[in-house]
Protein backbone atom coordinates (compact mmCIF):
# COMPACT_ATOMS: atom_id res chain seq x y z
CA UNK A 1 0.00 0.00 0.00
CA UNK A 2 1.47 3.60 -1.16
CA UNK A 3 2.12 5.79 1.61
CA UNK A 4 -0.25 9.74 1.27
CA UNK A 5 1.65 12.09 -0.06
CA UNK A 6 2.15 13.96 3.74
CA UNK A 7 3.23 10.66 5.19
CA UNK A 8 5.92 10.64 3.17
CA UNK A 9 7.14 13.67 3.62
CA UNK A 10 6.90 13.56 7.07
CA UNK A 11 9.03 10.52 6.71
CA UNK A 12 11.87 12.29 4.83
CA UNK A 13 11.70 14.58 7.65
CA UNK A 14 12.19 12.94 10.63
CA UNK A 15 15.32 10.66 8.37
CA UNK A 16 16.52 14.13 7.79
CA UNK A 17 16.11 15.19 11.72
CA UNK A 18 18.01 11.73 12.50
CA UNK A 19 20.65 12.40 10.12
CA UNK A 20 21.38 15.70 11.57
CA UNK A 21 20.78 14.75 15.41
CA UNK A 22 23.37 12.24 14.88
CA UNK A 23 25.71 14.19 12.93
CA UNK A 24 25.94 16.56 15.90
CA UNK A 25 26.69 13.81 18.73
CA UNK A 26 29.21 11.87 16.16
CA UNK A 27 31.08 15.59 15.76
CA UNK A 28 31.57 15.92 19.37
CA UNK A 29 31.60 12.95 21.11
CA UNK A 30 34.80 11.16 19.10
CA UNK A 31 37.13 14.51 19.69
CA UNK A 32 35.61 16.51 22.66
CA UNK A 33 38.89 14.62 24.29
CA UNK A 34 41.59 15.85 21.76
CA UNK A 35 40.04 19.20 22.13
CA UNK A 36 40.29 19.16 25.53
CA UNK A 37 43.71 18.32 25.83
CA UNK A 38 44.58 20.79 22.89
CA UNK A 39 43.77 23.14 25.37
CA UNK A 40 45.72 22.04 27.84
CA UNK A 41 43.92 19.57 30.23
CA UNK A 42 44.85 16.28 31.49
CA UNK A 43 43.25 12.50 31.46
CA UNK A 44 41.75 13.30 34.60
CA UNK A 45 40.12 16.53 33.84
CA UNK A 46 38.73 14.89 30.24
CA UNK A 47 37.30 11.88 32.14
CA UNK A 48 35.48 14.31 34.23
CA UNK A 49 34.07 16.24 32.21
CA UNK A 50 33.11 13.61 29.68
CA UNK A 51 31.19 11.64 32.85
CA UNK A 52 29.52 14.67 34.15
CA UNK A 53 28.27 14.93 30.76
CA UNK A 54 26.60 11.86 31.20
CA UNK A 55 25.57 11.71 34.81
CA UNK A 56 23.82 15.18 33.77
CA UNK A 57 21.94 12.84 31.36
CA UNK A 58 21.19 10.55 33.53
CA UNK A 59 18.62 13.06 35.36
CA UNK A 60 17.97 15.47 32.20
CA UNK A 61 16.34 12.91 30.55
CA UNK A 62 13.15 12.36 32.82
CA UNK A 63 13.19 15.68 33.65
CA UNK A 64 12.47 16.66 30.32
CA UNK A 65 10.15 13.49 29.53
CA UNK A 66 7.91 14.66 32.07
CA UNK A 67 7.34 18.25 30.32
CA UNK A 68 7.21 16.46 27.25
CA UNK A 69 4.34 14.18 28.79
CA UNK A 70 2.73 16.54 30.68
CA UNK A 71 2.48 19.49 28.40
CA UNK A 72 1.13 20.34 24.74
CA UNK A 73 3.30 22.17 21.87
CA UNK A 74 5.66 18.59 21.82
CA UNK A 75 7.48 19.87 18.94
CA UNK A 76 7.78 23.31 19.97
CA UNK A 77 9.79 21.79 23.47
CA UNK A 78 12.26 19.52 21.42
CA UNK A 79 13.13 22.14 18.91
CA UNK A 80 13.92 24.76 22.25
CA UNK A 81 16.40 21.99 23.50
CA UNK A 82 18.13 21.69 20.12
CA UNK A 83 18.47 25.55 19.98
CA UNK A 84 19.43 25.65 23.49
CA UNK A 85 22.30 23.23 23.17
CA UNK A 86 23.41 24.78 19.62
CA UNK A 87 23.99 27.61 22.02
CA UNK A 88 25.73 26.45 24.92
CA UNK A 89 28.17 24.52 22.31
CA UNK A 90 29.31 28.19 21.80
CA UNK A 91 29.80 28.43 25.57
CA UNK A 92 31.93 25.46 25.73
CA UNK A 93 34.27 26.75 23.05
CA UNK A 94 34.71 30.10 24.29
CA UNK A 95 35.99 28.33 27.37
CA UNK A 96 39.33 27.77 28.33
CA UNK A 97 39.79 26.62 31.98
CA UNK A 98 38.05 23.27 33.67
CA UNK A 99 35.79 25.16 36.01
CA UNK A 100 34.67 27.42 33.27
CA UNK A 101 34.25 24.22 30.83
CA UNK A 102 32.74 21.83 33.47
CA UNK A 103 29.42 23.85 34.39
CA UNK A 104 29.02 24.15 30.59
CA UNK A 105 29.24 21.01 29.24
CA UNK A 106 27.10 19.68 32.05
CA UNK A 107 24.72 22.72 30.60
CA UNK A 108 25.34 21.00 26.96
CA UNK A 109 24.29 17.53 28.47
CA UNK A 110 21.21 18.52 30.21
CA UNK A 111 19.70 19.83 26.79
CA UNK A 112 21.28 17.20 24.63
CA UNK A 113 20.76 14.67 25.97
CA UNK A 114 16.91 14.53 26.21
CA UNK A 115 17.39 15.01 22.50
CA UNK A 116 17.65 11.77 21.17
CA UNK A 117 14.73 9.37 23.24
CA UNK A 118 12.38 12.87 22.83
CA UNK A 119 13.03 11.99 19.12
CA UNK A 120 11.83 8.97 19.34
CA UNK A 121 8.76 9.59 21.37
CA UNK A 122 7.98 11.99 18.77
CA UNK A 123 8.64 9.74 15.97
CA UNK A 124 6.42 7.06 16.97
CA UNK A 125 3.94 9.51 17.86
CA UNK A 126 3.50 11.33 14.72
CA UNK A 127 3.14 7.33 13.11
CA UNK A 128 6.31 7.43 11.22
CA UNK A 129 8.34 3.77 10.11
CA UNK A 130 10.28 4.35 13.08
CA UNK A 131 13.02 1.53 12.49
CA UNK A 132 13.66 2.61 8.77
CA UNK A 133 14.20 6.70 10.32
CA UNK A 134 16.46 5.61 13.02
CA UNK A 135 18.68 3.74 10.74
CA UNK A 136 19.70 7.40 9.64
CA UNK A 137 21.12 7.71 13.02
CA UNK A 138 23.93 5.74 12.40
CA UNK A 139 24.41 6.87 9.10
CA UNK A 140 24.78 10.54 10.53
CA UNK A 141 27.08 9.65 13.04
CA UNK A 142 29.56 7.64 11.41
CA UNK A 143 29.57 10.28 8.54
CA UNK A 144 30.12 13.11 10.88
CA UNK A 145 32.74 11.44 12.85
CA UNK A 146 34.77 11.85 9.60
CA UNK A 147 34.09 15.16 8.24
CA UNK A 148 34.71 16.48 11.75
CA UNK A 149 37.88 14.69 12.04
CA UNK A 150 38.91 16.12 9.02
CA UNK A 151 37.76 19.73 9.16
CA UNK A 152 39.51 19.57 13.28
CA UNK A 153 42.91 18.70 11.46
CA UNK A 154 42.26 21.42 8.98
CA UNK A 155 40.99 24.23 11.04
CA UNK A 156 41.38 23.07 14.55
CA UNK A 157 39.88 21.37 17.17
CA UNK A 158 37.57 24.03 18.28
CA UNK A 159 35.70 24.18 15.10
CA UNK A 160 33.69 20.98 16.05
CA UNK A 161 31.38 23.36 18.45
CA UNK A 162 30.53 25.19 15.01
CA UNK A 163 29.79 21.92 13.04
CA UNK A 164 28.01 20.88 16.13
CA UNK A 165 25.64 24.21 16.93
CA UNK A 166 24.55 24.23 13.03
CA UNK A 167 23.26 20.67 13.06
CA UNK A 168 21.46 21.34 15.87
CA UNK A 169 20.16 24.25 14.56
CA UNK A 170 19.45 22.69 11.56
CA UNK A 171 17.76 20.27 13.55
CA UNK A 172 15.56 22.36 15.76
CA UNK A 173 14.27 24.31 12.07
CA UNK A 174 13.29 20.53 10.53
CA UNK A 175 11.27 20.18 13.65
CA UNK A 176 9.16 23.51 13.42
CA UNK A 177 8.66 22.46 9.96
CA UNK A 178 7.23 19.60 11.01
CA UNK A 179 5.41 20.63 13.59
CA UNK A 180 3.45 22.69 10.62
CA UNK A 181 2.33 19.80 9.32
CA UNK A 182 1.58 17.75 12.56
CA UNK A 183 -2.42 17.75 14.19
CA UNK A 184 -0.49 17.59 17.65
CA UNK A 185 -2.46 18.17 20.29
CA UNK A 186 -3.72 13.98 20.76
CA UNK A 187 -0.94 13.67 23.74
CA UNK A 188 -1.26 17.14 25.29
CA UNK A 189 -5.26 16.75 25.67
CA UNK A 190 -4.13 13.12 26.73
CA UNK A 191 -2.51 14.41 29.27
CA UNK A 192 -4.73 17.03 30.66
CA UNK A 193 -7.45 14.94 31.49
CA UNK A 194 -8.44 13.48 34.87
CA UNK A 195 -7.72 9.97 34.10
CA UNK A 196 -4.72 10.00 32.83
CA UNK A 197 -3.15 12.58 35.70
CA UNK A 198 -5.20 9.78 37.83
CA UNK A 199 -3.59 6.57 35.96
CA UNK A 200 -0.45 8.14 36.88
CA UNK A 201 -0.27 8.85 40.30
CA UNK A 202 -1.51 5.06 39.76
CA UNK A 203 1.72 4.11 38.15
CA UNK A 204 4.05 6.11 40.45
CA UNK A 205 2.48 3.91 43.39
CA UNK A 206 3.48 0.98 41.43
CA UNK A 207 6.66 2.22 40.49
CA UNK A 208 8.37 0.94 44.21
CA UNK A 209 7.06 -2.89 43.53
CA UNK A 210 8.02 -3.06 40.22
CA UNK A 211 11.39 -2.37 40.81
CA UNK A 212 11.90 -4.21 43.92
CA UNK A 213 10.70 -7.52 41.91
CA UNK A 214 13.14 -6.29 39.65
CA UNK A 215 15.77 -6.50 42.10
CA UNK A 216 14.75 -9.53 43.47
CA UNK A 217 15.17 -11.46 39.91
CA UNK A 218 18.59 -12.84 40.09
CA UNK A 219 19.32 -13.53 36.62
CA UNK A 220 18.20 -10.50 35.76
CA UNK A 221 20.01 -8.64 37.74
CA UNK A 222 23.08 -10.86 37.05
CA UNK A 223 22.37 -9.91 33.61
CA UNK A 224 22.40 -6.22 34.43
CA UNK A 225 25.79 -6.28 36.24
CA UNK A 226 27.39 -8.38 33.38
CA UNK A 227 26.19 -5.34 30.84
CA UNK A 228 27.40 -2.64 33.45
CA UNK A 229 31.14 -4.24 32.75
CA UNK A 230 31.05 -4.79 28.46
CA UNK A 231 28.63 -0.95 28.02
CA UNK A 232 30.76 1.72 29.65
CA UNK A 233 33.80 0.42 27.47
CA UNK A 234 32.28 0.70 24.35
CA UNK A 235 31.31 4.28 25.39
CA UNK A 236 34.43 5.38 26.96
CA UNK A 237 36.22 4.07 23.73
CA UNK A 238 34.60 7.06 21.72
CA UNK A 239 36.54 9.47 23.82
CA UNK A 240 39.72 7.32 24.29
CA UNK A 241 40.45 5.70 21.01
CA UNK A 242 41.88 8.86 19.21
CA UNK A 243 44.29 9.09 22.22
CA UNK A 244 45.62 5.53 21.49
CA UNK A 245 45.09 6.08 17.18
CA UNK A 246 47.41 8.94 17.32
CA UNK A 247 50.08 7.53 19.85
CA UNK A 248 50.31 4.88 17.41
CA UNK A 249 51.17 7.29 14.62
CA UNK A 250 48.21 8.08 13.18
CA UNK A 251 46.48 11.97 12.54
CA UNK A 252 43.73 13.20 13.58
CA UNK A 253 42.03 12.98 9.89
CA UNK A 254 43.09 9.64 10.43
CA UNK A 255 40.57 9.21 13.58
CA UNK A 256 37.69 10.14 11.40
CA UNK A 257 38.06 7.27 9.00
CA UNK A 258 38.60 4.71 11.51
CA UNK A 259 35.38 6.04 13.09
CA UNK A 260 33.60 6.02 9.78
CA UNK A 261 34.65 2.56 9.14
CA UNK A 262 33.92 0.77 13.15
CA UNK A 263 30.27 2.74 13.37
CA UNK A 264 29.55 2.32 10.57
CA UNK A 265 30.48 -1.64 10.70
CA UNK A 266 27.57 -2.05 13.06
CA UNK A 267 24.70 -1.65 10.98
CA UNK A 268 25.20 -4.76 9.75
CA UNK A 269 25.87 -6.42 12.76
CA UNK A 270 22.71 -5.21 14.42
CA UNK A 271 20.88 -6.69 10.83
CA UNK A 272 22.18 -9.84 11.69
CA UNK A 273 22.02 -10.43 14.93
CA UNK A 274 18.43 -12.02 14.78
CA UNK A 275 19.44 -14.68 13.01
CA UNK A 276 22.84 -15.39 14.57
CA UNK A 277 20.49 -15.56 17.82
CA UNK A 278 18.40 -18.49 16.32
CA UNK A 279 21.12 -20.24 14.95
CA UNK A 280 23.04 -20.20 17.99
CA UNK A 281 20.90 -18.99 20.85
CA UNK A 282 20.87 -15.43 22.97
CA UNK A 283 23.77 -16.72 25.45
CA UNK A 284 26.09 -18.09 22.91
CA UNK A 285 26.24 -15.11 20.99
CA UNK A 286 26.54 -12.54 23.71
CA UNK A 287 29.41 -14.67 25.25
CA UNK A 288 31.11 -14.46 21.56
CA UNK A 289 30.56 -10.88 21.69
CA UNK A 290 31.69 -10.05 25.33
CA UNK A 291 34.99 -12.41 24.69
CA UNK A 292 35.77 -10.09 21.55
CA UNK A 293 35.50 -7.27 23.16
CA UNK A 294 37.92 -8.16 26.06
CA UNK A 295 40.25 -9.68 23.25
CA UNK A 296 40.13 -6.44 21.52
CA UNK A 297 41.05 -3.88 24.40
CA UNK A 298 43.58 -6.31 25.92
CA UNK A 299 45.52 -6.17 21.88
CA UNK A 300 44.96 -2.36 22.22
CA UNK A 301 46.04 -2.57 25.70
CA UNK A 302 49.91 -3.05 23.64
CA UNK A 303 49.43 0.20 21.55
CA UNK A 304 49.65 -1.84 17.97
CA UNK A 305 50.63 0.38 14.99
CA UNK A 306 47.48 2.40 13.61
CA UNK A 307 47.54 0.64 10.55
CA UNK A 308 46.55 -2.56 12.53
CA UNK A 309 43.46 -0.42 14.27
CA UNK A 310 42.65 0.19 11.10
CA UNK A 311 42.77 -2.86 9.27
CA UNK A 312 40.43 -4.62 12.26
CA UNK A 313 37.79 -1.80 12.34
CA UNK A 314 34.63 -4.66 11.81
CA UNK A 315 35.48 -5.75 15.63
CA UNK A 316 33.61 -3.11 16.91
CA UNK A 317 30.89 -3.56 14.66
CA UNK A 318 30.54 -7.17 15.92
CA UNK A 319 31.13 -6.26 19.08
CA UNK A 320 28.40 -3.33 19.26
CA UNK A 321 25.80 -4.76 16.97
CA UNK A 322 25.59 -7.93 19.15
CA UNK A 323 25.62 -6.34 22.71
CA UNK A 324 23.84 -2.84 22.23
CA UNK A 325 20.91 -5.71 20.86
CA UNK A 326 20.86 -8.69 22.64
CA UNK A 327 21.84 -7.09 26.22
CA UNK A 328 18.41 -4.80 25.68
CA UNK A 329 16.34 -7.99 24.43
CA UNK A 330 17.62 -10.69 27.04
CA UNK A 331 16.93 -8.29 29.67
CA UNK A 332 13.28 -7.81 28.51
CA UNK A 333 12.97 -11.41 28.29
CA UNK A 334 14.32 -12.54 31.67
CA UNK A 335 11.33 -11.03 33.46
CA UNK A 336 7.24 -11.38 33.29
CA UNK A 337 5.99 -9.38 30.08
CA UNK A 338 4.25 -6.51 32.55
CA UNK A 339 7.85 -5.54 33.81
CA UNK A 340 9.48 -5.13 30.38
CA UNK A 341 9.13 -1.72 30.42
CA UNK A 342 10.97 -0.77 34.27
CA UNK A 343 13.41 -3.69 33.17
CA UNK A 344 14.93 -2.20 30.26
CA UNK A 345 14.74 1.28 31.53
CA UNK A 346 16.66 0.11 34.97
CA UNK A 347 19.07 -1.71 32.60
CA UNK A 348 20.23 1.69 30.73
CA UNK A 349 20.10 3.32 33.87
CA UNK A 350 22.76 0.75 35.81
CA UNK A 351 24.19 -1.26 32.91
CA UNK A 352 24.57 1.55 30.46
CA UNK A 353 24.78 4.97 32.22
CA UNK A 354 26.40 4.04 35.29
CA UNK A 355 29.04 2.00 33.53
CA UNK A 356 29.46 4.80 31.08
CA UNK A 357 30.39 7.45 33.98
CA UNK A 358 32.82 4.59 35.87
CA UNK A 359 34.64 4.32 32.80
CA UNK A 360 34.93 7.78 31.26
CA UNK A 361 36.25 9.01 35.16
CA UNK A 362 38.80 6.09 35.63
CA UNK A 363 39.69 6.03 32.17
CA UNK A 364 40.70 9.78 32.11
CA UNK A 365 42.37 9.58 35.61
CA UNK A 366 44.06 6.12 34.06
CA UNK A 367 45.25 8.17 31.34
CA UNK A 368 47.48 10.51 32.84
CA UNK A 369 49.36 8.29 34.35
CA UNK A 370 49.95 4.97 32.01
CA UNK A 371 48.75 6.62 28.85
CA UNK A 372 46.20 5.12 26.26
CA UNK A 373 47.71 1.68 26.18
CA UNK A 374 47.12 1.60 30.52
CA UNK A 375 43.36 2.82 29.79
CA UNK A 376 42.41 -0.29 27.43
CA UNK A 377 44.31 -2.56 29.76
CA UNK A 378 41.97 -1.69 32.59
CA UNK A 379 39.09 -1.68 29.94
CA UNK A 380 40.17 -5.59 28.78
CA UNK A 381 40.16 -6.29 32.93
CA UNK A 382 36.72 -4.59 33.09
CA UNK A 383 35.34 -6.89 30.63
CA UNK A 384 36.82 -9.44 31.80
CA UNK A 385 35.06 -9.46 35.11
CA UNK A 386 32.02 -9.26 32.71
CA UNK A 387 32.55 -12.27 30.60
CA UNK A 388 33.99 -14.39 34.10
CA UNK A 389 30.18 -13.38 35.67
CA UNK A 390 28.71 -14.80 32.70
CA UNK A 391 30.28 -17.95 32.55
CA UNK A 392 29.72 -18.58 36.46
CA UNK A 393 26.26 -17.17 36.38
CA UNK A 394 25.51 -19.79 33.48
CA UNK A 395 23.81 -17.26 31.47
CA UNK A 396 25.37 -18.30 28.66
CA UNK A 397 23.94 -20.98 27.94
CA UNK A 398 20.67 -19.62 27.84
CA UNK A 399 18.50 -18.92 24.71
CA UNK A 400 16.96 -16.13 26.00
CA UNK A 401 13.47 -16.98 24.36
CA UNK A 402 11.78 -17.80 28.21
CA UNK A 403 10.55 -14.85 29.72
CA UNK A 404 9.79 -14.39 33.57
CA UNK A 405 11.99 -17.52 34.67
CA UNK A 406 14.60 -15.91 35.74
CA UNK A 407 13.88 -15.64 39.70
CA UNK A 408 15.87 -16.55 42.32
Amino acid sequence: MNRPHGGRRKEKQYMLLYTLTYMAIGTLTPLIGQYLAGIGMGGTQVGMITSAGTLTAVFANPFWGRIYTHRGRRHRLLACLCFAAAAVSLAVRAGNAFWLILPCFILLYFFQAPVMSLSDALAIDDGVTFGHVRTLGAVGFAFAVFAAAHIASDAGADKIFVVYSLCYTAAAIVILAISSGSAGGHAAVRAASPAFKENTVQSQAGRRRLFSALLHNRDYITLVLCAFFINGTDVANNTFFSFLYIKAGGTMAGVGVAFLLMAGSEAPFMAASGWLVRRFGRGSILLAAMAVSLLRFGWYAFEPPWQMLLAFFALQGFVNGITLVEFVRFAADLVPAGMRGAAIALYYALGSSASTIVCQAAGGMILDRCGAGGVYLFFALFNAAGLLLFVISGLFRRSGKSAGQGDG
